[in-house]
C-alpha cells in the first residue's frame, strides 16, 4: 500500500468537510496503521483500488470521530450521554475495512501456504 497523496483523498471523499490538508498526514499514518493490522500485514504489498477506498473512509471516519469522548446517543428524556471507547471505534474501523476488503483475501485471519508461519505437516 503506498502512501496516499491528499489529492487522491479528495478525489474519492464524499464528505461534506474533507479532512483539512494540514491534519491530513497524521490521520492517513493512523488509518495506514489501522489498515496493515487488520489485514495483518497483507496491505503492505497490495495495490488493490478497494484498499484506496477503504483508506479513504477511514481516514475521514478517524478524523470525524477524532478521541474517545465520542457522543453516540443522546437522550433529552431524563438527559443521559453515551461516549464511544477505543474499542467501538475499532469495532467501526474494522466495518468499514470489512465493506471494502472483505471479498479480497486482505482480512483473512489464517495463514496462506508461503506466508510466515504457515505449517505444511
Amino acid at each position: 500500500m503506498t502512501s496516499m497523496l491528499y489529492e487522491d483523498f479528495l478525489e474519492r471523499s464524499f464528505a461534506a468537510e474533507p479532512v483539512p490538508e494540514k491534519e491530513f498526514g497524521f490521520y492517513r499514518e493512523k488509518a495506514e496503521k489501522l489498515i496493515e493490522t487488520l489485514t495483518f500485514g497483507r496491505s503492505r504489498d497490495s495495490e488493490l483500488e478497494e484498499l484506496l477506498w477503504a483508506q479513504t473512509e477511514l481516514i475521514q471516519f478517524l478524523y470525524d470521530n477524532q478521541g474517545s469522548g465520542r457522543v453516540v446517543s443522546e437522550s433529552n428524556d431524563g438527559y443521559s450521554v453515551t461516549y464511544a471507547d477505543e474499542a467501538e471505534e475499532l469495532s467501526s474501523a474494522r466495518s468499514i475495512l470489512r465493506q471494502w476488503l472483505g471479498g479480497t483475501g486482505l482480512m483473512y485471519a489464517g495463514v496462506e501456504p508461503g506466508e510466515p508461519g504457515y505449517d505444511d505437516h
